[in-house]
């Protein structure tokens, strides 16, 4: 859908033969996705992190102390050298991903970690939105 509005925008300069016309395409197209994205989500962004790393204590003990969420540790097991591994889970507010991140950055460079948003299911209970049903 996103490419779709792209190659509708990019074609403007075509038609209007106007550079102006196209960037403000392009601005009203960002600022309207930014604006249907917090309305349809809400300030309820969450995100998973899992953490795969060689310094995974350290990692986990500096996300506990400096971004204030609790780690839990998932044990696993690789598939192709069958190593086991703990694998931190961690569970945050989407603001606070960029910090996480910095973290994970300075304490383990060859760290390999995912996000996942959680904008549809959220992140329920102490620290994040309350259950309601």
């Amino acid at each position: 859908m996103l490419f779709l509005d792209i190659v509708i925008v990019s074609c403007s300069w075509f038609v209007f033969r106007g550079i102006e016309t196209t960037v403000i395409g392009y601005l009203t197209m960002l600022t309207s996705m930014t604006f249907l994205d917090y309305t349809t989500n809400g300030v309820r962004q969450s995100a998973r992190y899992f953490i795969t790393s060689e310094r995974r204590e350290e990692t986990a003990q500096a996300v506990c102390c400096e971004v204030n969420r609790g780690p839990t540790v998932l044990k696993g097991q690789g598939w192709r050298g069958k190593e086991r591994r703990e694998v931190p889970l961690i569970m945050a507010r989407k603001r606070e991903s960029r910090l996480t991140y910095r973290l994970i950055k300075r304490i383990d460079l060859a760290t390999r970690s995912s996000e996942h948003g959680l904008a549809q299911e959220g992140a329920l209970g102490e620290g994040f939105d309350v259950i309601k049903r």
